[in-house]
């Protein structure tokens, strides 16, 4: 009688709490059970079991012409048979529908397609076991954990975070010997998809100079065009605050094309199309796929008060774009992750996201005082230490300094196992690092521009 009287207000109230323990207890066993991989191939087969289950139901009810005895004993067992049936229907239909149709629009037949499901599939049942996933949440120091959001008038004034980078010595790099040529090559791209002069000023086109070490021309000239994208596609999605508009773009990067002709939508399918080329199905697939990830980050930044450590550490692991990097230093090596089953190991996990963090809190210590300078620098590390723990911009500069070498030991450490494309993501740290100093882009000089509008003509 409870059930039947309270029963739907029961289901709503379980439901809000199982939200409320998932957001506020990122790490507790609730959130750790619905991530775990077992679950992360039913839920993709969630829908086509909720639409089967209630035909197989209704067609066992409706067929039946003769009276039967209702008990406990065949109420389980059709609900058993009805389940499972369900659930083989629904993933016949996943792998000839669904799934295939996401290849087409990408660039892959179906043939392909239900290959690399079934094989993907497989290898998520074959084990319950949930790796160690670590997040940039989880190297947050201790004394800064777990602290009650800042209040909106603790805001510190942005104005002070151009301060004295005291404690980081960049080891020179040399350039990839094909710098000159592809510098040649930015400027063409630039021109071609703006459809008016433009030159690399800012230096983008040092940063893969500095970062990767390919020779192959055909491929550094697919790395080198999507970095050229990432930073102007960046500062554009920068200005977004819609999130039908990020929505939008989202689409273009999952399905590679555009019905519109702006230089971001010309640019955008131009680098997916020559990063297909070289990259293998799944290759493909895993890089799209970050790319919508960094793509919807971009709305969450806009925040009317300071954001906690755990807020924008968990922001940043979004809209970084580490992982888009790295994988283009496995394209760089002719290193395929997934194919050594590398993507889901908790030490491959571990080394590029610590290499991710390392990047982030350099390039917020660099580009800082010429955002500053732009009228930005609320999103920054600096600016979270000083709203979070009442450090002057200098402080916050040295603090973030000393994380930077806690970060570079804990990358080295992760990396003793792991061999040439370790080599290649400290070569982009260390050249990552050396850009910056080196760069207009963050240049406090007004002849710079942090922006893309400073490289018109």
């Amino acid at each position: 009688m409870l059930w039947f009287s309270c029963g739907k207000i029961l289901w709503c109230v379980g439901n809000i709490w199982l939200i409320i323990v998932v957001y506020t207890k990122p790490k507790g066993f609730i959130n750790k059970l619905l991530a775990s991989r077992i679950f992360g191939a039913i839920s993709r087969l969630a829908l086509g079991i909720y639409i089967n289950v209630d035909i197989m139901a209704n067609y066992r009810a409706f067929s039946r012409r003769d009276n039967i005895a209702v008990n406990h004993t065949n109420q389980i067992q059709n609900f058993y048979l009805d389940m499972t049936a369900a659930i083989i229907i629904s993933y016949v239909l996943y792998i000839i529908i669904d799934f295939p149709c996401f290849w087409r629009y990408v660039g892959y037949g179906s043939t392909e397609a239900i290959h690399h499901i079934l094989e993907h599939t497989i290898s998520m049942l074959a084990t319950n076991s949930e790796p160690n996933w670590l997040h940039f949440i989880d190297t947050i120091p201790k004394q800064y954990t777990n602290k009650q959001p800042v209040q909106t008038e603790g805001k510190p004034d942005v104005t002070e975070l151009s301060q004295y980078i005291i404690g980081l010595n960049p080891e020179p790099m040399v350039r990839n010997p094909l710098h000159e040529w592809a510098l040649q090559e930015s400027n063409k791209q630039l021109t071609e998809a703006y459809g008016r002069p433009m030159i690399d000023r800012i230096d983008m086109t040092g940063f893969p100079s500095y970062c990767f070490t390919t020779t192959n021309r055909e491929l550094w000239y697919a790395i080198n065009y999507w970095c050229i994208f990432g930073f102007t596609f960046d500062d554009h999605l920068d200005h977004i605050n819609d999130k039908v508009e990020l929505s939008k773009w989202q689409m273009k990067y999952m399905l590679g094309t555009s019905d519109e002709d702006t230089p971001m939508d010309r640019m955008l399918v131009k680098t997916l199309s020559l990063l297909r080329v070289h990259m293998s199905a799944d290759q493909y697939v895993r890089h799209v796929m970050f790319g919508v990830g960094w793509i919807g980050s971009h709305v969450t930044k806009h925040k009317d008060r300071p954001l906690t450590h755990e807020e924008y550490w968990t922001l940043r692991e979004l809209d970084n774009g580490g992982d888009i990097i790295w994988q283009l230093a496995e394209l760089s090596v002719g290193f395929d992750a997934i194919e050594w089953g590398l993507t889901d190991d908790p030490l491959w996990l571990a080394f590029n996201k610590t290499a991710s963090k390392y990047a982030i809190v350099i390039n917020d210590i660099y580009s800082v005082p010429s955002e500053v300078a732009h009228g930005g620098g609320e999103y920054s590390y600096q600016y979270v230490l000083m709203a979070n723990e009442g450090y002057t911009a200098q402080q916050a500069v040295d603090k973030a300094v000393a994380e930077v070498h806690q970060l570079w030991e804990l990358v080295l450490h992760y990396a003793q196992r792991l061999n040439e494309y370790v080599n290649e993501v400290l070569h982009g740290c260390r050249g990552n690092l050396y850009w910056s100093t080196q760069c207009l882009r963050y240049s406090r000089n007004r002849e710079g521009s942090h922006y893309v509008d400073g490289m018109f003509n």
